[in-house]
C-alpha cells in the first residue's frame, strides 16, 4: 500500500508540473517583478455619486483624517469580486482586501498603514507591506468640503464593479485626498483599477485637480511577497502628482515552437542543393505571434540559406504555423554544421534555435604529372606549350575554385608560365580533362615555379605541379677581329684561322659567311 501511495504522489506531482509546462509559464514567472509598466494619458472620469458605487469610507466628522480607522476603528476591507492572480498567488472570489490611504492589499495592514510601502521608506523596510498595491502612497489624509475643493462633498474612498465574467473590472476611487497637514496643499482623485481574466492593474490620477507635497514622501508601485517590488515611483524624494496613468500587466502569453529541433540533412554531393522545411508554431494561449528574424550562424554557415520564410513581423494566430524553407549545399566534403536562429516576441520563447546539419560528399582528385618541362630548353622569345592530365577520381564532380581563375603559379619565376587552357568546371566524377601549361621564359637559366590546381577535392584544396623550364640563348665570340696574312707572293696561299665560339646557352647556327672588301 504504500508504495502504491508514493507512485500516485510522483503522478501527481507529474501532472501538475506538465500542466504549469502546458500553460507556458510558471506562477514563479507572474510575480510583480515581471509585470510591464507602461504609461499612458485618458480623461479622469470620478466614480464619486455615480449609480452603481459602493461606498467604502466616507469622510463625515473632522476637517481632516490622517488616521483611517473610519470612526469606526476598523480598517475598511471588501471582498475581492473575482478571482486575481498577484505576485504568484491566485487569490480567489471573496478574499478581503484592506483598504489604506493609496493602497490596496492582500495581507492586514498595520495600524501606520498611511506610510510609504515603497523603497522601504524608514522605519517600515521592504517587505513591511507584502502584497499591496499602491497607486499613491504616503502620508495623507482625506478632506472635506472646506479643503478649497471645487465640490461640496466631503472626501472618501468608493469602489465599482463592472462588466460581467471573465472580464469584470474592480476600481477603487481615492476622493478629495491630499497632503498631510495643510489643505492649503490641495487634494486630488485617484484611482486604482483590477481586470479580471487578464491581471492587468492600472493607475489613473485627476489631474484636473491642483494637488502638491511639500514634506512626506510618496511612492507609487507594486508589493509583492517578501522583498519582491515593481518600483515605479520611489519613495527618495518628494512628488507631487504623477503626470501619466500607469498600467500593469503581463506580457501576452505568445509562444514559439519550432519543428524540428535539429535538421539532418544527410549525405549530399558538394555543389548540389537540398532543402528542408522548419515549422514555427504559436503554442501561446493569448495574442499573436510575431515572426520576427531568422539567421543562420555556425562554423559552415554558407552552406545553407533560409531559402524562403515569413516576412519580418509576420503574425502567426493561437496554433497557427509559418514555413522556413532552409537549403543545405555543400561546398567541401565532410560534416557540415551550422545554427538557425529564429526571434520572436514569444514571452518564454523569443528566441529559439535548430541545429542544422549534413555530410557533404566531396570530389578527389588526380593530376597524373608531377613535373612539367623537365630539362626543356626554351629560346628567349619562344614558346613551349605542355599538358597536365587532371582526373576527378572521387563520387562527385570536381569543381574549380573560383573558375577559370582555379590554377595560379607560384615560386621564383610565376611570370614565366601561362595557362593556354582551363578543363571543364565542374569536372564529373570519373571525367579527366587537360589543362595546358605555356613556358616563355624572359630570362636565360633555370626557371623553376609551381602550377597550383585549385578544387573543392578533400584530399588536396591546392594541388602543386612543378614546372622546371630552363631559358636558353645562342652567343657567339671570335677570337680574332683582324686576320693578317703578311706578304704573300703572287699564286701562292696563306692561312690563317679564325675562331668562332659559341658561349650561350643554345645552339649558335651559322646561317651565312661572306667577305667584303672596302
Amino acid at each position: 500500500m504504500k508504495n502504491r501511495i508514493t507512485s500516485f504522489k510522483v503522478l501527481f506531482f507529474g501532472v501538475v508540473a506538465a500542466l504549469m509546462l502546458f500553460s507556458g509559464v510558471s506562477f514563479a514567472q507572474k510575480n510583480v517583478q515581471n509585470m510591464i509598466v507602461s504609461s499612458f494619458s485618458s480623461t479622469f472620469t470620478s466614480i464619486a455619486g455615480v449609480a452603481g458605487t459602493n461606498t467604502i469610507y466616507q469622510l463625515n466628522g473632522p476637517s481632516l483624517v490622517y488616521y483611517i480607522e473610519m470612526q469606526t476603528g476598523s480598517k475598511p476591507t471588501i471582498a475581492l469580486p473575482f478571482s486575481f492572480q498577484y505576485d504568484g498567488t491566485t487569490y480567489p472570489a471573496g478574499t478581503t482586501l484592506y483598504i489604506g490611504f493609496g493602497m490596496v492589499s492582500f495581507n492586514n495592514l498595520t495600524s501606520n498603514y498611511y506610510y510609504n510601502v515603497i523603497n522601504g521608506v524608514s522605519p517600515y523596510p521592504a517587505g513591511s507591506y507584502p502584497n499591496t498595491i499602491a497607486p499613491w502612497t504616503g502620508l495623507q489624509v482625506a478632506y472635506n468640503s472646506g479643503a478649497s475643493f471645487p465640490s461640496t462633498s466631503n472626501g472618501g474612498i468608493y469602489y465599482t464593479v463592472t462588466g460581467v465574467a471573465p472580464d469584470r473590472v474592480l476600481k477603487i476611487e481615492w476622493n478629495k485626498f491630499g497632503a498631510y497637514s495643510a489643505s492649503t496643499y490641495g487634494a486630488t482623485n485617484y484611482q486604482v483599477v483590477l481586470y479580471e481574466g487578464t491581471n492587468t492593474i492600472e493607475f489613473l490620477y485627476d489631474k484636473s485637480l491642483s494637488f502638491q507635497y511639500s514634506t512626506y514622501f510618496q511612492s507609487v508601485g507594486l508589493v509583492g511577497a517578501s522583498a519582491n517590488q515593481n518600483n515605479i515611483i520611489n519613495a527618495t524624494g518628494n512628488y507631487n502628482l504623477p503626470s501619466v496613468n500607469y498600467r500593469m500587466s503581463f506580457p501576452a502569453n505568445t509562444q514559439l515552437s519550432l519543428s524540428p529541433e535539429a535538421m539532418d540533412f544527410g549525405a549530399q554531393f558538394t555543389g548540389v542543393a537540398t532543402q528542408g522545411l522548419v515549422t514555427a508554431k504559436h503554442v501561446g494561449t493569448e495574442a499573436t505571434l510575431n515572426l520576427n528574424t531568422a539567421t543562420i550562424s555556425g562554423p559552415h554557415a554558407s552552406d545553407f540559406i533560409v531559402l524562403s520564410g515569413p516576412t519580418p513581423s509576420n503574425s502567426v494566430a493561437i496554433n497557427g504555423t509559418s514555413t522556413y524553407a532552409i537549403q543545405f549545399r555543400p561546398s567541401f566534403g565532410g560534416l557540415r554544421t551550422a545554427t538557425l536562429t529564429i526571434v520572436s516576441n514569444g514571452r518564454d520563447s523569443g528566441t529559439q534555435t535548430v541545429t542544422l546539419t549534413g555530410i557533404g560528399i566531396a570530389p578527389k582528385i588526380n593530376v597524373v604529372e608531377k613535373e612539367l618541362f623537365k630539362l626543356k630548353r626554351v629560346r628567349l622569345g619562344d614558346t613551349l606549350e605542355r599538358t597536365i592530365v587532371i582526373q576527378s577520381t572521387g563520387q562527385a564532380s570536381l569543381y574549380f575554385t573560383n573558375y577559370p581563375n582555379s590554377f595560379t603559379f607560384t615560386g621564383d619565376n610565376p611570370g614565366d608560365y601561362r595557362v593556354s587552357r582551363v578543363p571543364v568546371n565542374p569536372l564529373p566524377a570519373g571525367a579527366s580533362d587537360t589543362l595546358k601549361i605555356k613556358f616563355i621564359p624572359t630570362v636565360e637559366g633555370a626557371r623553376p615555379a609551381t602550377v597550383n590546381v585549385l578544387s573543392n577535392a578533400e584530399n588536396s584544396l591546392s594541388w602543386p605541379v612543378l614546372l622546371k623550364g630552363i631559358g636558353v640563348i645562342p652567343r657567339i665570340t671570335v677570337d680574332q677581329s683582324i686576320v693578317d696574312a703578311d706578304s704573300v707572293a703572287m699564286g701562292q696561299t696563306s692561312c690563317k684561322d679564325i675562331t668562332v665560339s659559341n658561349p650561350g646557352s643554345d645552339t649558335l647556327r651559322i646561317l651565312k659567311h661572306y667577305f667584303a672588301s672596302k
